[in-house]
């Protein structure tokens, strides 16, 4: 069974957190996947899980970085969970609380070191361009 996977990179990143709110791109990226639209935190893994799909997220210093991985015949549901993910992600605040309490215990720092994008070649990151429109707000 053929696999597609995809790696994209959006402009934004850590550089871009407001002082005082450090690790706000983290957060932000943390909870990506924890809801979307009117699925909750629980409806996206169960989703995720019974189609296979792995999506994933992160913050380095100059991109917000993304990628999804799923079996062919699974592209179309996955793009579109993909898509509900970036575009309209879910800030429920228990699933805040949460992700802001597990960034806050993790026994290393984030890192701010930039590193080469995962899209370096340039081509995921117009297909990204493609797929994800719109723009994401965190809460204050």
């Amino acid at each position: 069974m053929p696999i597609i996977a995809i790696r994209f990179v959006f402009d934004g990143g850590t550089a871009q957190d407001p002082a005082g709110k450090e690790r706000l791109a983290n957060l932000m990226t943390g909870l990506f996947h924890e809801g979307a639209g009117d699925l909750d935190s629980d409806a996206v893994q169960v989703k995720l899980d019974n189609a296979g799909f792995e999506m994933s997220f992160g913050a380095q210093r100059d991109g917000i970085n993304g990628s999804m991985r799923m079996l062919s015949e699974q592209q179309d549901a996955a793009i579109d969970l993909l898509r509900l993910a970036v575009n309209r992600p879910r800030f429920d605040q228990e699933t805040v609380d949460r992700i802001r309490a597990q960034l806050s215990a993790a026994s290393s720092p984030m890192s701010a070191t930039p590193r080469r994008s995962p899209s370096a070649n340039g081509g995921a990151r117009s297909t990204a361009r493609t797929l994800i429109r719109g723009r994401t707000k965190v809460p204050k």
